[in-house]
């Protein structure tokens, strides 16, 4: 998980967080998913990381409770 004293993550670091390979990291940068910092390379802020994944848990509940909506 994301740790409240490391300030910025390299997309390696990141992508072990999010258990994905860096391909898909990158991908989710250039998707402006996922905000990167170029400071030399790109790094992601912890909290940016924490947003990106609290974002998806919540868009993961949405799509799980829409499905179980049945018109009568």
């Amino acid at each position: 998980m994301v740790r409240a004293y490391e300030p910025l993550y390299t997309v390696k670091e990141a992508a072990k967080i999010l258990r994905v390979n860096t391909s898909a990291v990158y991908r989710l940068l250039n998707e402006k998913q996922l905000i990167g910092l170029r400071l030399g390379s790109i790094k992601i802020r912890g909290a940016d990381l924490e947003k990106f994944i609290r974002n998806i848990i919540i868009s993961s509940f949405r799509r799980r409770s829409a499905r179980r909506i049945t018109v009568c």
